[in-house]
């Protein structure tokens, strides 16, 4: 989508700035070389990755397909205890890590006949977060984010497809010395309270998350696309009346 992925195309550098993943369970953390490769599958418009855990525990799929009509990507993992025993899992996030480089990030605020307002602002150091409140999806904040390269003007929005609560991370990591830091985003399950027992043979399955390029940065140009993905994809078999009508704002 024009942005540059960890050091110019190669997995290098801090721990935190390397990986799809990051997962923390009761036996460790598990993200870039503590996650072992064991099986790619490309085809025209799809992607599967397997890892297994360094301690061989766990087995992670990412399933990752694309809409060439629409440009579109979704990417959905999920986890599968493998082992003999009870894995705790406190935190899995999918992982995105930019090049170092100067970002700008939009979001939306959510709160009762204010919904959808949203801001750009600049990443300049530290981190920033996104979340619902009180169990309710788009309360607080909407699951969108859109990271936009101020040098080349090229971006990319995530839609997460919430299952319960949710948050959105995005942070600076300095690469060396004074160069312009990488930028890192994180998603997924909201780990803030998060004790989920895997027994053996146990799966968890992650929220699905969508990307598409923002071309110019234009949100507004992007959002056509978006929409005919979920029409053809994600909505084609709803109902073309509603049940029941619980108020009038829907």
């Amino acid at each position: 989508f024009g942005l540059t992925c960890r050091l110019s195309g190669n997995d290098t550098g801090a721990p935190s700035s390397r990986g799809l993943v990051y997962l923390r369970t009761d036996t460790g953390i598990f993200d870039n070389s503590k996650l072992l490769l064991m099986n790619s599958v490309f085809n025209e418009n799809s992607v599967l990755l397997v890892w297994e855990t360094e301690d061989r525990k766990l087995k992670l799929e990412s399933w990752w397909d694309f809409c060439p009509d629409t440009g579109v990507w979704s990417r959905k993992d999920r986890v599968i205890n493998e082992g003999n025993r009870n894995v705790t899992i406190f935190s899995y996030m999918y992982r995105f890590v930019f090049s170092p480089g100067s970002y700008e990030l939009y979001s939306q605020r959510g709160i009762w006949c204010n919904e959808n307002q949203g801001i750009w602002q600049k990443l300049h150091h530290g981190s920033f977060e996104l979340s619902c409140e009180g169990g309710r999806t788009c309360q607080g904040s909407s699951p969108y984010l859109c990271i936009n390269n101020e040098e080349n003007n090229e971006g990319i929005a995530f839609h997460l497809l919430p299952m319960g609560n949710w948050v959105i991370r995005v942070s600076t990591h300095t690469a060396s010395g004074d160069s312009l830091p990488y930028a890192v985003v994180e998603m997924g399950q909201s780990d803030k309270s998060l004790r989920l027992e895997l027994a053996p043979g146990d799966v968890f399955e992650l929220p699905e998350i969508l990307l598409h390029q923002l071309s110019d940065g234009n949100i507004e140009a992007a959002a056509p696309y978006f929409h005919k993905y979920l029409l053809t994809h994600k909505l084609n078999n709803s109902k073309k009346t509603a049940p029941v009508v619980y108020n009038t704002w829907f």
